[in-house]
């Protein structure tokens, strides 16, 4: 009930309702009993249901000017696997999303700015002192220590805050980092936690004879299959288009565009097409229906959106270096929709389908009707108390420290594409995905290690394997992790313990009254 009471909003929002931010700078440190790093889905749950759980002040801090992560940001066609798993407040939101968008579709697939909307009442009911257009300063000074708690943050508006409790709920985990917690970046090899599609995986042929072509993005031969490496999943926009005339932005040709770029991609569609396949766009971009006749669309298959490589560098990459990450892969996408509208190499039937498309004129609206954040689907990967392996995802699936159900398959984007001797594209990183199985999220693997922090959560760049975090990653699940993190480092405040000493039958009874779903 009190869940239900506190999320009570409107049917329709006729605009966001902003959550109160804090004067910024402060004269002086400002101390929080919980501080959540990160305004993404699983921050907001974490800071909504700190204050639900009793905290008597909490603080969320914002790096950019927009609350709601990737949610707000496109990704607006949901994953999720099984929908009896989603509990909690993270249940609500999706309810209210229903609430407000109307539709068949809404629960799960909605609009970006009715998200962001209703992220914003949220905070804004719930009393939590939000700070945006913020983040770490990149000095040592960024987090300070006392042992093995983390006594305060510094930030690049010049506000130090301190807490009892902190929870690092960004999508790069920089808290976690700085603040000294070991972490992984890249796959595993095979023999590492024993996992069968762990480490390069066999790649495919994607283009034969493309050699003597400029691909226009990076090409990399991975190492011997099975072996580790550095490597992430593929990057890319989740960009929300619509059909709706009224409602359109044409697509727009980036600054430097050169059609050039695509040409390996039209040797890609001409080499489909002269196969004997239909050309159709999924051939090089998904589309989730949404309300409004407005689409979500994602990278898929081997020549799409996603450009593995280009990101390679981002998890440690400093702030203005991922700042470049991000704009190239705005001009390669934006450079890619442009193409696929405008080029005559594109078989007719695909640039039919994008004459029909456009961007939505009400979606991200300051910033050129483009999505606000590039999709990291995997960046840093926090070594905890416990390591979510892909044992844990399909085989010993039960845990006495649940916390959330996860529900998805195993899902990973290609790493990498590199030319043979022979002038052919090659592509790998895929695995394929086993049947989906419901199996429990261990509050462990959200605890760094006990001998390096004792106040310190983290539910987004949570404890887990290359292959693990590939099921894990989906934002139904990090909001899960989220309402956990939050009630669990309310607990630990009052209590005066280590977050690796909160009692876990109080943590489970405590998310079962407000709906989660424990049921192992």
């Amino acid at each position: 009930a009190l869940v239900v009471a506190q999320l009570m909003m409107p049917a329709a929002l006729a605009a966001p309702s902003a959550a109160p931010d804090s004067p910024s700078p402060l004269a002086a440190p400002v101390h929080t009993q919980v501080l959540v790093y990160g305004g993404t889905p699983a921050g907001i749950m974490a800071a909504f249901a700190a204050k639900r759980s009793g905290a008597a002040s909490v603080a969320l801090v914002e790096t950019t000017g927009h609350i709601g992560g990737m949610m707000s940001s496109g990704l607006t066609a949901t994953d999720w696997g099984d929908q009896a798993t989603i509990g909690g407040i993270t249940r609500e939101f999706f309810n209210h999303m229903q609430a407000i968008e109307g539709s068949v579709h809404g629960r799960y697939n909605f609009q970006s700015k009715n998200a962001e909307a209703v992220f914003n009442t949220m905070l804004a009911a719930s009393g939590v002192w939000l700070f945006r257009n913020t983040r770490l300063v990149e000095t040592p000074d960024g987090v300070t220590r006392n042992g093995t708690r983390i006594t305060s943050i510094t930030l690049t508006s010049g506000d130090v805050l301190s807490a009892d409790v902190f929870i690092d709920a960004s999508y790069e985990g920089d808290l976690m980092a700085r603040a000294g917690v070991s972490y992984a970046v890249g796959r595993e090899a095979t023999s590492h936690y024993g996992e069968e599609f762990a480490g390069v995986r066999q790649g495919g042929v994607v283009a034969w004879g493309a050699g003597g072509i400029d691909p226009g993005f990076p090409v990399a031969a991975p190492g011997p299959v099975g072996t580790a490496d550095g490597r992430i999943q593929a990057s890319n926009f989740r960009v929300c288009v619509t059909t709706r005339a009224d409602n359109q932005v044409p697509f727009p040709q980036p600054a430097g565009y050169d059609p050039a770029t695509y040409d390996i991609v039209a040797e890609y569609l001409a080499d489909r097409a002269t196969g004997g396949e239909t050309p159709r766009l999924e051939w090089v971009l998904w589309s989730n229906p949404l309300v409004n006749a407005k689409y979500d669309v994602n990278d898929y298959g081997h020549m799409s959106s996603g450009v593995p490589g280009a990101n390679y560098t981002y998890p440690d990459a400093s702030y203005a270096d991922r700042a470049a990450i991000v704009d190239w892969h705005r001009w390669y996408n934006q450079g890619l929709l442009y193409f696929l509208r405008n080029d005559d190499r594109v078989p007719a039937p695909i640039r039919d389908r994008m004459a029909m498309l456009g961007l939505c004129a009400d979606e991200f609206t300051d910033n050129g009707n483009w999505p606000y954040l590039l999709y990291l689907r995997e960046g840093r990967r926090m070594v905890g108390t416990t390591v979510l392996t892909s044992h844990d995802v399909q085989t010993i699936r039960s845990k006495p420290d649940i916390i959330a159900i996860g529900s998805y398959v195993m899902d990973s984007h290609f790493v990498s594409r590199w030319f043979d001797d022979a002038g052919n594209l090659w592509a790998e990183g895929w695995f394929p995905a086993p049947q989906r199985v419901n199996y429990a999220i261990p509050y462990s693997i959200l605890t760094p290690q006990r001998g390096q922090l004792t106040n310190l959560l983290v539910p987004v760049t949570a404890s887990a394997s290359h292959v693990a975090h590939s099921s894990l990653r989906m934002e139904p699940q990090y909001m899960m992790m989220g309402e956990a993190a939050g009630t669990a480092a309310t607990l630990a405040a009052a209590g005066g313990v280590a977050v690796q000493d909160v009692n876990l039958a109080t943590l489970q009874s405590r998310l079962r009254a407000a709906g989660s779903n424990l049921n192992d």
